[in-house]
């Protein structure tokens, strides 16, 4: 974020987004988190089925370096100068401006963006690196006719992230899996990255849902297995398993689990 001038928190959302969390094919196998071709690439190389068969990938030894690049791509090309006269703060303004760039195509890539951001609070990131001179930035997004639909209302709109399952984002909304899956038209419970779902019940009392979150995950640590947390939490390993949408055992250390609330008495 110093040296480029980009977001630190549009940074990472796109990274989180762009490379399923850093588990996706490209950020495995090459270190490739935003999945850049290799035009005019002289290092090493994989290939993988994108827009065409087999195309050609660059190969990183370290993230940092595809980091890199992302943010030479975003600074060296002219049609993204006008983001950079946007305030640092302005997470909003740098995702809607993205897209309106020719970024993405996709309609809904700027409201996916500002969910991961505010969901995770990488907001927080910017305040680091811009010190005092931070301002909450709270100036609303200017929306087109045709990008209306991009930007709804927190209350009746969630967008899925990684470790979500239909049942993490049902009790969050104080739902049944069975009323949100009417809400959407969905037969069954498999959910995608950044899928936009509809949650009418109106408005969450913020305060209830972030109390909620604290003690209803569980971050894994060394040592940790399936057994002991689902007995920490009074659970058996299958309700672990589904909750979580897991088909084995194996954890990874640092992984977030969705569990039974605690007794908040």
């Amino acid at each position: 974020m110093d040296l480029y001038g980009i977001p630190a928190s549009i940074t990472l959302a796109q990274g989180v987004l762009e490379s399923g969390s850093g588990h996706g094919t490209l950020s495995v196998k090459a270190n490739n988190h935003f999945g850049i071709k290799c035009h005019d690439w002289t290092g090493a190389k994989v290939y993988h089925d994108d827009d065409k068969k087999q195309e050609c990938f660059r190969k990183y030894k370290d993230a940092k370096y595809s980091f890199r690049d992302h943010s030479l791509f975003l600074t060296q090309r002219k049609r993204y100068a006008n983001l950079f006269k946007l305030k640092k703060e302005d997470y909003k303004g740098w995702a809607k401006g993205l897209k309106a760039a020719g970024y993405a195509t996709d309609k809904k890539y700027p409201n996916k963006l500002i969910s991961l951001i505010e969901r995770y609070e990488l907001y927080e990131f910017d305040r680091e690196v811009l010190g005092e001179s931070y301002t909450k930035y709270e100036a609303p997004i200017v929306v087109n006719n045709e990008d209306k639909d991009i930007i709804k209302s927190n209350s009746s709109t969630y967008i899925v992230a990684k470790g979500d399952t239909m049942y993490s984002i049902a009790r969050k909304y104080n739902i049944t899996v069975d009323e949100l899956k009417a809400i959407n038209g969905l037969s069954h419970t498999t959910l995608s990255l950044g899928q936009e779902l509809q949650v009418k019940k109106g408005l969450v009392d913020i305060k209830e849902s972030v109390n909620e979150e604290i003690t209803a995950s569980h971050i894994v640590i060394k040592g940790d297995t399936l057994y002991s947390i689902s007995k920490k939490y009074n659970m058996t390993v299958k309700e672990l398993q589904n909750i979580n949408g897991l088909s084995d055992l194996v954890l990874s250390i640092g992984q977030e689990l969705q569990v039974k609330p605690t007794s908040k008495n």
